[in-house]
């Protein structure tokens, strides 16, 4: 009898090249929180290959003999090694930001502290401490973002010139202004309450 995973490859594997991982049963969860999210089935469809460790980074590049460019399986913007962990939140030159400001905007509009972590980023787990309303809109937005620094990474890829581009407070505020604008029109398509995310566009449009 074939013995089976008691869990999908992608979390034994991450757990074996040393990356930070939940528990098995929150990693489960991340599926699960995934496939309830108000989001588009395209986002989606990102968000659970990123789970899966399928988003294809210059590391990867680097390791199957593909690396045609010479990349050499480095960040193009820091110059670090660039896996899926670093391009959607380490990377000091541009997805560090980005978690800093959504963070520091929702922070804002609840009143309260509220920080992004890995765990919420690449394994779908759910920001704790912030009122169900925001909960499920945050949510949302993290997956949403996360399309959009797979499809930044692969226009750098395409466009090298890109790579010189400052990402500094005003140009990232406005990069989420654009995200949280098309969720409102997607939630208003749907006939949902936006005014969370009205508040938080507001905040967002004064930081650009």
């Amino acid at each position: 009898m074939i013995k089976k995973m008691p869990g999908p490859p992608s979390y034994f594997t991450r757990r074996k090249d040393g990356f930070s991982v939940p528990s098995l049963q929150s990693y489960m969860q991340g599926y699960t929180n995934l496939f309830k999210a108000q989001i588009s089935t395209k986002t989606l469809e990102n968000s659970f290959n990123i789970l899966n460790r399928q988003a294809w980074t210059n590391q990867k590049s680097f390791l199957s003999g593909k690396d045609e460019e010479g990349r050499e399986g480095k960040c193009e913007l820091c110059g670090e090694r660039e896996n899926t962990h670093h391009f959607l939140f380490e990377c000091e030159e541009y997805a560090e930001g980005v978690w800093y400001i959504f963070s520091k905007a929702i922070s804002e509009v609840e009143n309260k502290n509220v920080q992004i972590h890995m765990f919420n980023v690449i394994y779908n787990l759910k920001i704790k401490g912030v009122g169900e309303e925001a909960e499920k809109h945050v949510f949302a937005l993290i997956q949403e973002c996360k399309r959009m620094l797979v499809k930044r990474r692969y226009d750098r890829c395409q466009n090298p010139s890109l790579n010189n581009i400052i990402y500094d407070e005003r140009r990232i505020a406005a990069h989420w202004v654009n995200l949280v604008r098309g969720q409102i029109l997607f939630q208003k398509y749907k006939g949902k309450n936006t005014t969370w995310l009205d508040k938080l566009q507001e905040n967002l449009e004064a930081k650009v």
